[in-house]
Order: C-alpha cells, then structure tokens, then sequence
C-alpha cells in the first residue's frame, strides 16, 4: 500500500474532530484546577491525571500507526516512542516520590530516557509527510532524504543552542541561587534547550516545506512548544528553590500529549493549487534566503553576546565552550551546503546536457533530429569550401510504415523505426550524421566521403530492406532511399538546395513504385515530373520557401437568377518559384495522394473555415463556405474529430460549412464514406455531391449518400446539340434532374460563361459558380462579394 492509505478506521480521521473537542474540554477542565486548587492538591492532580493522558495518547498513537503504511506509519510510531519516554519517566516520579509534594526529580536514571524519547521526536517531525515548494519540477520525492534531515537538525540545533546561550547569559546565570543543584539545573536546561530545537524544527518543516496536514504539523508544534515550556518551569522553579510551584507549566505537560495523539488522527491532504498541482508559497528567492540566513541571525547574536562577556581572569568559561561548540555545529551546518551546492551544480550541468541532448535528437530512436542535421550539413559544406571533399546527403522514406501502424499497432512502428535507425547508425562511420527528420523520413550526411557514394547508398538501402521482426514475427521493410552528391570538383552549394535535391530523388524512388535507391539527377526538377511536384509540395507544407507559397482562394457561390453572392467555395492554390501556379488537378497525382493528401485538405479546411467565420464576425453576414474533401479521406474515423475541431477552432456554426465530395468517387469509396458524412449531416454540416456529369460519374452517390446539394459539372450546361446522340443526353439530364428533385436535392452548376449560367437556370438550378462570377472580394461595401442576403446556400433535405 501507499504512504496515504490507511488499513482501518481509527486511522482515516473519522474521530479526530471529537477527539479534538475533548482535548479542549480537557485542557479546561485543567486549567480549573491549576487555578482553583491548592498546590498540594494540584501537585497529586496533575502526577496522576499528566500519567493519564500520556498512557492514553501513547495508545492512540499506538492504533494510528498500525493501521497506516510506510512513513505515514512511521512517523506515528516514532510519536508513540515519544510518549512511551513520558510514560516510563512519570511512572519512575510516581514510584520514586510517592508522597513528596516535589516535582523535580533527580536526572540519574533519566536521563537515557529523555534523551530517547526526544531522539524519537526529533526523527518523527524530520518523517512528517511534507513536499517540497518545487514538486512540480523535483516531484514529492524532492529534497527528502539525509541531506534534508541533517540540514533541518542542524539548523533546529544551532538556533535552539543560540538562544538558550543567550538566555543563560542574560538572564538566568544571574538569577540563579549559590545553593542550586548543578546537575538538575543542567539536565532540565539541557532539556529545554532540545525542546526548542525541536519547536525550530516544526518552524523549519512548516516555512521551508508544503506539509500534507498543515494543521496535525500545527498541533505537533504546539505540543513540543507545551513540554518546553514545561521544562523551562522546571528551571525557573530550580533557580527561585520552589519547585512546588510550577503553575501553567502543569497544564502544559498534561495536555500536550493529547495533542500529539490528536495530530496522529489527521489524515494527510495534499495542498494544491487550481491547476492540480501543489501549491507554491509567494517569494521563492526570499523564501531560500531566510531558510539561508535563519540559523546564522541568532548565532552572531550568542557570538557577539559571548563575546563581551569574555573576562580574561576566568579563563575558558563554560559559555566559551558553548560558543565553541556552536561555531562546530555551523561549521557542520556549512560544509552539508557546500556538499549540496558542489551536487545541485553538477546536477544543473548535466541537465543542460541533457536538454541539450533532447533539443537536438528525436526522443524515439536517439537520432539527431532536424535542426541538428541541417548544422552538421552546414558545418560540412563550411568545411568544404575551405578544403574541397566529397559530401553525400541521402533522404530514407519507409514505404509500407502506415501499413505497419495500422496492422500491427504502433507500438510496432515505434520499434520499426528503431530498428532501422540502429542499422543505419552500424552503417556509418562515427563522423556521418543520422538523423530523424519526421514520420518515417530518414537522413543520411555523408561527410568527406572518399569512396564511391552510391556504392554507400546502395549498401545502407540494402541494410534498411532487410526484414525485421515486429510483433512476434518477421516482416519485410521497403525503403525509397533519395542520394545526391556534391563533389569536390563541384561549385558552391547551398545547404537547402542539397536537402531539397536529395527529397526529389527519395519521391522519384517512391513515384517509381519499387522502392530502392534513386540517385538526384539534374532532369528531375522538370515541372511535369510526379516527384518533383510532390517533393515541392512536401517542402511548401512543411514552411520551405524553396516549396514555395500554399494558400486558399475563393470563388462566389451566387443565386440564380439574380447573382447575389449566398456562399463561397474555397480552393487550395500553390504558387512554385520554378512551376508557376499549380493546379490543383496536378497537386495530388493518384499515386502519391495517399502522403500529403491528408496534410493538405486538413489544412484547407483550417482556412477556410476561420475564411468564413472572419467574414461573419466583420459583417455579421453568414455565408457557408464549400470545402471539397476526398472520399478516401471520409473512410478514416478521424476526419469526424477534424471537422469538428476546424469547427471550434474558428468558432463557425455546422450549417456554414458544406462539404463537397467528387461525383466522379468510386462506388467502393462511397459506401465507405457514407457513415461519416451522415454523422457530420447530423451535426450540421451539409453535404454537396460535385462534378456530376462529368466522365465516370458514380450515380450510386445519389441513393448512397446524404446530399443536401448536387453541382452539375460544365458540360451538362452547354446547350444541347441537335443530333440523336445530343437529344438523348438532354432525355438522360432531364430524368437525372428529375430524380434529384425527388430526393429533395438543391440543384447548383460550375458554369464557364454567361449563356452557361442562363442555361443552368433554365435547368432549375438555383446556384452557380465559376469564371464568370469573378473571384471572392473580401471587401463588405462590394455587392458581389457580399449580397444583400445571406440564404442558405443548400437547403437541408425534409
């Protein structure tokens, strides 16, 4: 069991608040006595009932620990050996002096008794369950152990030794009687002084810690506070030669073990703040000044004290050898800070290791990461314009790596990962660089290569492919490695240009669908080149400006007939500083769409729903905004938990997005996109079927799919030719406009010029969009841009 459960019942704090309210009662009941009876009655009340209360608190404490476990036990326990010290020590008083009305007791026999029972305090207060100000950086383990404890001895001893030296030589030295007895006057000073040590130690734990129970601390306090003041009776009862009369310290040694017992009732609870944490106390800086300076301020008081006292006729006085042992003690005090100063400034130095170390390499494999490889390459290239060598960077993409995450669970493509980079790392020599750029994308620097490159590359291909075992069994790896060399021979190159160079040849080796080694050759970059466009288009996403600009245009979605601006359909649009503008036709070529296909519509989505939700909060016009997904992303039950989180983020109603899938999907597609879409249906979002009528349209997306719109594509516009095979496309449009119209389908059409839109409305389309309705104008004053209403762009199907 843990430290904070207990094991029974009189252990989990269920009596602790009556057991409180009669310690009260008790403490006044006493204190009746202490003024209402004479001391001679009052002596025998308080033998015999300060016996009580220490027997019955000791077993209180007894049953608390034993239903307890770890330092919650043992603090408790170490209470009980505490008061078990009293018990022996008033049975020996009682025993001794049954009939002597005096209360001071010989210390011979004694004092091995105090002495443990005050080690046994001591150490129960330095367990008390407590956290440390920085739990959140050092956890509650934090600062516990010897050190703690020594320190906290320590300190509690040096002030507590300080003070009582001060008292000695100010004030009871002088008043003490020539007749008093040394050896009593000794031991319960000795007392005294060790009960203040203990009451600093509760001080100490308190300020400079976050106890769990702050109020059991609070009572264990006030009871050692109790039993000095009891002992600081003693003394002043010994000095004046009345040690009849002892007064409130009667009280004190009566009640203080209760209170004791009462702290062990408590349950610990932790002290947090609002963020779940534990809570930190204002001041840190001058919170661990004081806990630096405290033992030190009543030291140079005693010091300075002593030190006037100093009388050179009485040679080494008694106080000098108490100064002296003081000076030992802060002397001890000093070198555990040292200690722990020489530790905590090599624990600062290897956690800048360490985060220097995390900063720099991928926490999975231990690989550099991305900004470590891009210096080592510039260091390289550096080195290379000074001293012309040979540098090879090869790019490594694991083609089946989805495969493996989604059949095998990812913990398998963690391991996956793993296992390639330590046979990349046993490939190298120790001055290469592997490093984990991303995913599943490797990197290779081959700094000052002298042998032949490619033979390395194919070498490091052949050592990635080699199967692995994952999941209790072996499975073969496919990687499409990516080299490009810079020769010695060779001009000046930027670092960026060889990244990008090395990406285009690892897309050529993955566009060739074998997977193996491709090695950069100049006539890749031409702008019709599948791998080219995809390694752009990788860099654009990931911020390259040598990717160029990626961004989100919009065209009206008007009413017709008339042409007021009732929504906008957004497009991604990518601007190449060597392609030109792309279109988004060739943005995802089919066999590549599966890598960034994802990426790209997610981000399309972002903006344009935070589009939408500007222009509503600017004009208070709510115009829907058409974003086109692809089906093959609607299969994954994620796209659910995107739309919505493009939803929220922008703070954009459902209805004010419209969600268009390509008429032209295959039916499998379909079937398996059609749960997702009706879950967004449900949520607001509408739906929009595209393209229809254009070649290879799946007509089983009118009784497949939740449409609430349907956008005929630009043919079916154009007015019909007068040959048997155009009046039988007209017959074929007229029933599919028919069928729509049954099914409760909104009719909308992407027209290329006027008569297109003409004819569209003709058809009974009451939207369009295309070239002639211009691009969208932010501008709220245009009328084009905004209407001067906002209808719903696709009225939901009854």
């Amino acid at each position: 069991m843990g430290d904070g459960v207990p094991v029974g019942l009189l252990g989990d704090g269920r009596g602790a608040r009556w057991f409180g309210f009669g310690v009260v009662a008790y403490a006044l009941v006493m204190a009746a006595c202490v003024v209402v009876l004479p001391p001679a009655a009052q002596d025998v009340v308080v033998r015999y009932t300060g016996s009580v209360s220490l027997g019955v608190s000791c077993w209180v404490c007894v049953m608390t620990a034993r239903r307890w476990r770890g330092v919650e036990r043992w603090w408790r326990a170490l209470m009980a050996a505490t008061l078990l010290g009293g018990v022996a020590v008033s049975a020996l008083q009682l025993l001794g002096y049954p009939r002597s009305t005096r209360t001071l007791v010989e210390p011979d026999g004694l004092a091995a008794l105090v002495v443990l029972a005050w080690l046994a305090a001591l150490v129960g207060l330095l367990l008390y369950p407590s956290d440390p100000f920085d739990v959140a950086i050092r956890g509650r383990q934090g600062q516990r152990g010897p050190r703690l404890h020594l320190i906290t001895t320590l300190d509690g001893l040096l002030v507590a030794a300080a003070v009582s030296l001060l008292a000695w030589i100010l004030v009871l030295r002088g008043a003490a009687r020539a007749d008093t007895d040394a050896s009593i006057l000794l031991f319960y000073f000795s007392t005294t002084a060790v009960g203040t040590a203990l009451v600093v130690v509760v001080f100490l734990l308190a300020a400079f810690r976050r106890p769990r129970r702050p109020w059991g601390l609070a009572l264990l306090g006030i009871a050692q506070v109790a039993f000095t003041v009891y002992s600081l009776g003693q003394v002043r009862a010994q000095i004046e030669g009345r040690p009849e009369d002892l007064g409130v310290a009667d009280l004190a040694v009566v009640v203080a073990p209760l209170l004791v017992a009462w702290a062990t009732l408590l349950p610990p609870v932790t002290i947090t703040g609002r963020d779940g944490r534990i809570a930190a106390a204002h001041g840190p800086v001058l919170r661990r000044w004081w806990h630096v300076l405290l033992p030190y301020v009543p030291l140079v008081a005693a010091s300075v004290v002593t030190l006037l006292d100093l009388d050179a006729g009485r040679g080494l006085t008694p106080e000098l050898w108490a100064m002296l042992g003081l000076l030992v003690l802060a002397l001890a005090r000093q070198l555990t800070t040292l200690t722990d100063n020489v530790r905590l400034i090599a624990r600062v130095e290897q956690d800048q290791i360490t985060l220097r170390h995390q900063a720099f390499h991928d926490p999975l494999t231990g690989l550099a990461n991305r900004a470590l490889f891009n210096d080592r390459l510039a260091q390289a290239l550096a080195r290379r314009a000074r001293s012309p060598t040979s540098i090879a960077v090869l790019f490594c993409d694991l083609d089946n790596f989805k495969h493996v995450n989604d059949a095998l669970g990812h913990a398998a493509g963690d391991d996956l990962l793993c296992a390639t980079a330590r046979r990349l790392l046993g490939s190298v020599r120790a001055r290469d660089t592997v490093a984990r750029l991303g995913g599943d994308e490797l990197a290779v620097l081959l700094d000052g290569q002298t042998g032949d490159p490619v033979a390395v590359g194919r070498r490091l291909t052949d050592t990635v492919c080699r199967p692995v075992s994952l999941a209790g069994g072996d499975h073969a790896v496919r990687a499409s490695v990516g080299l490009v060399v810079a020769d010695r021979d060779a001009g000046p190159v930027a670092a960026e240009t060889l990244i990008h160079r090395a990406d285009i040849a690892m897309y050529a080796a993955k566009a060739a669908g074998t997977g193996g080694l491709t090695v950069y050759d100049p006539t890749a970059i031409a702008p019709d080149n599948t791998s080219a466009l995809y390694a752009a288009l990788g860099a654009a996403l990931r911020g390259d400006p040598a990717g160029g600009e990626l961004d989100v245009y919009y065209r009206p979605v008007v009413a017709l007939p008339g042409g007021a601006t009732v929504g906008q359909q957004a497009r991604l649009t990518w601007t190449h500083p060597t392609f030109g503008t792309v279109e988004p036709s060739d943005m995802l070529p089919t066999t590549l769409a599966d890598g960034l296909a994802p990426t790209l519509e997610q981000l399309l989505l972002s903006r344009a729903c935070t589009h939408a939700a500007d222009h509503h909060h600017r004009t208070g016009e709510l115009l829907p905004v058409h974003v086109p997904v692809a089906a093959r992303l609607l299969a994954d039950e994620t796209i659910i938990g995107e739309i919505r989180g493009a939803l929220a983020t922008a703070a954009l109603a459902p209805r004010a997005l419209v969600v268009q899938l390509p008429a032209t999907t295959k039916t499998r597609e379909l079937h398996t996109a059609a749960p997702r879409l009706r879950h967004l249906r449900r949520l607001g979002v509408r739906i929009s079927l595209t393209q229809l009528g254009a070649p290879d349209t799946a007509l089983d997306a009118l009784h497949v799919l939740p449409l609430d719109l349907a956008v005929l594509d630009t043919p079916l516009t154009h007015p019909p030719s007068s040959t048997e095979e155009g009046r039988r496309a007209d017959l074929v449009l007229t029933a599919l406009l028919d069928v729509l119209r049954g099914l409760g389908v909104a009719l909308a059409a992407t027209v290329d010029d006027e008569p297109a839109a003409h004819r569209a409305h003709q058809l009974g389309c009451a939207f369009a969009t295309g070239p002639p309705f211009g691009t969208w104008q932010p501008d709220p004053h245009d009328t084009r841009a905004t209407g001067r209403r906002s209808p719903e762009a696709a009225p939901r199907r009854r």
